[in-house]
């Protein structure tokens, strides 16, 4: 019998090919999924930064109230803890600062932010990792000394 010998691919090969798709395959799969989790802890990260800010401004262990606004910075007031405060965005931070005390950074990796004070609210814009966020927190404003009506 005379076979002709046609080219084209063995068995072994094709197995061979076969079994390097399938491993490039998973090694994509387990590369997008990596990224993936690295994505949401980001973004998870970012939204617990936010409301644990959020929750030192308006926490009634300060119990802030605004005070007025001094050179792109607020001044805040704080009655239980008799002391004046500064909030300011400064280094890519959202910084909140006592008088004549250290800081403390309540946001960090800023991209870019914004504080407005229309009364009552303050408005917080500001982005994290190009997610924008915009959030309002409500506060009292200073009374002075003479304005309360003490029984």
């Amino acid at each position: 019998m005379n076979c002709k010998n046609s080219a084209g691919f063995t068995l072994v090969e094709t197995l061979i090919a076969l079994m390097i798709d399938i491993l490039v395959i998973i090694l994509l799969a387990n590369f997008y999924s990596d990224r993936q989790t690295e994505a949401h802890s980001l973004r998870f990260s970012d939204q617990f930064q936010v409301a644990t800010a959020l929750a030192t401004l308006q926490g009634d262990q300060l119990s802030l109230e605004y005070a007025g606004e001094n050179q792109k910075q607020l001044l805040l007031y704080s009655p239980t803890k008799k002391m004046e405060y500064t909030l300011k965005i400064t280094d890519h931070k959202l910084v909140m600062q006592g008088k004549n005390q250290g800081y403390m950074p309540l946001l960090y990796d800023l991209q870019e932010g914004k504080l407005t004070y229309h009364a009552p609210y303050l408005d917080l814009k500001f982005s994290l990792h190009d997610v924008v966020f915009h959030e309002k927190i409500c506060f009292r404003t200073k009374v002075k000394k003479g304005d309360r009506n003490e029984e």
